[in-house]
C-alpha cells in the first residue's frame, strides 16, 4: 500500500512537470512571435516615415526657385531679363531699381555703360519713331555744321515699321516712369522728347500696364543683345511677349 502511494505520487509529480514544460514552452514561442511581429511593425513604420538627413534643408527649401538678381549692367542676357519679366516687376520699377543701382556708391562700371546706354535711347528712339520727323528735319536743314546735316541725313529716312516703334517708345516712356530726373524726360527742362513721347503713346493707343510692360523688356532684351555679345545672346533668342 506504502508502495503504491509512492508510485501514484511520483506518477503526479511527474504530469505535473511535464504541463509545466509544455506551459512554459507556450508562453516563450508566443512572446518570441509577438516580439517578432512587433519589431517587424516597427520596421515597417520606419520604412515609410520621412527621413531627413542631419543637417538637411526641409523639402520646400529645396525645391525653392534659384536667386534671381534685379538687376541691368553690360553682362545681362536675355536669360537674365526673362527671369525678371517673369516675377511681374512692373517695368518702370524694374528701371527705378537700375538707376539707384547705377547712381550708387557700390556701382560698377557695367552697371553705369549700361545705365548711360540706357538714357541715351529715350532721346534716340524718340528721334527714331517720333511723328513729326518733318519739323526737326527742317530744324536740322537752317543750321548747315556737319552734325545737323548728318542728323537731317538720318532723319530723312523713314521710320521703322509700328511694331517696332511700338517697343522702343513704350521703353522709353517707361524710362522716364522709372527714373524722371532724365533729362530728356523732364518736361519743364525740356519739352522734347517727352512731349512726342507722350504723342506717340496717345496717338498709337498705347495702354501703360501690361502691355507696355511687356513692349519694353522686349526692347530690353535687344539692348542686351547690343551690350553683350555672347553666342546665346542673340536677336533670334528675343521672345515676344505680345503687345496686350
Amino acid at each position: 500500500m506504502k508502495i503504491l502511494f509512492i508510485v501514484i505520487t511520483l506518477t503526479f509529480a511527474m504530469v505535473m512537470l511535464t504541463i509545466s514544460s509544455i506551459a512554459t514552452s507556450v508562453f516563450s514561442s508566443t512572446a518570441s512571435s509577438s516580439a517578432s511581429l512587433l519589431l517587424s511593425s516597427s520596421k515597417s513604420s520606419a520604412a515609410q516615415a520621412p527621413v531627413q538627413a542631419s543637417g538637411s534643408r526641409s523639402s520646400s527649401s529645396s525645391s525653392s526657385s534659384p536667386l534671381i538678381m534685379i538687376g541691368f549692367n553690360t553682362n545681362t542676357t536675355i536669360k537674365d531679363i526673362l527671369a525678371i519679366h517673369n516675377l511681374g516687376i512692373p517695368f518702370d520699377k524694374f528701371i527705378a531699381k537700375v538707376s539707384a543701382a547705377a547712381k550708387g556708391q557700390n556701382a560698377t562700371i557695367s552697371q553705369i555703360r549700361a545705365w548711360n546706354y540706357i538714357q541715351s535711347l529715350v532721346k534716340i528712339n524718340t528721334d527714331v519713331c517720333n511723328l513729326n520727323q518733318q519739323r526737326q528735319q527742317q530744324g536740322a536743314n537752317s543750321n548747315k555744321d556737319v552734325g545737323n546735316i548728318v542728323m537731317s541725313s538720318f532723319l530723312s529716312l523713314p521710320p521703322p515699321p509700328k511694331a517696332i516703334c511700338d517697343s522702343k517708345m513704350s521703353f522709353a516712356y517707361e524710362v522716364c516712369k522709372g527714373d524722371p530726373t532724365i533729362s530728356d524726360c523732364s518736361a519743364t527742362i525740356r519739352k522734347y522728347p517727352s512731349e512726342d513721347i507722350n504723342n506717340y503713346i496717345k496717338t498709337k493707343n498705347l495702354h501703360d500696364g501690361t502691355q507696355m510692360y511687356n513692349l519694353a523688356y522686349e526692347e530690353l532684351e535687344n539692348i542686351s543683345v547690343t551690350l553683350n555679345h555672347t553666342p546665346n545672346n542673340t536677336n533670334v533668342n528675343v521672345v515676344h511677349f505680345g503687345s496686350s
